[in-house]
């Protein structure tokens, strides 16, 4: 009877309680950007967020979003932070519907960095 507990115990945690990058990491991830002057802006595919230093919510993606810093009397800073495989999304071993949640989320994913430092040359 016991050892039939345990079967299903194990059975139950290998099946139900697989869990996902989506549940452990989430769909966004916290990047900051720093410049050299601060008080540059910066915008996120095109919209502007605000001023550095800044903490931006960046939502995570096979594609990295690109972010411009510019200000005036320097020239622009553009550029698309590095993406890496998200290893929370191996607990989904085996489990296909797991691995299509985390794949459409983009919780697959992970920025390698989650702050840079921006050093804005003069215009000349």
């Amino acid at each position: 009877m016991m050892k039939k507990i345990n079967y299903i115990s194990v059975l139950f945690i290998f099946v139900f309680l697989q869990s996902c990058a989506t549940l452990f990491t989430g769909t966004t991830q916290s990047f900051t950007v720093n410049s050299e002057p601060s008080g540059a802006k910066v915008a996120v595919n095109g919209v502007e967020k605000g001023i550095t230093p800044i903490t931006l919510e960046l939502r995570k993606n096979k594609e990295s979003q690109l972010i411009s810093v510019s200000k005036e009397g320097y020239q622009k800073n553009e550029f698309k932070p590095e993406v890496e495989f998200n290893k929370a999304a191996g607990c989904n071993l085996i489990n296909l519907v797991f691995w299509i949640v985390d794949a459409a989320t983009g919780a697959m994913w992970n920025y390698s960095s989650d702050t840079t430092n921006i050093k804005l040359e003069l215009i000349k």
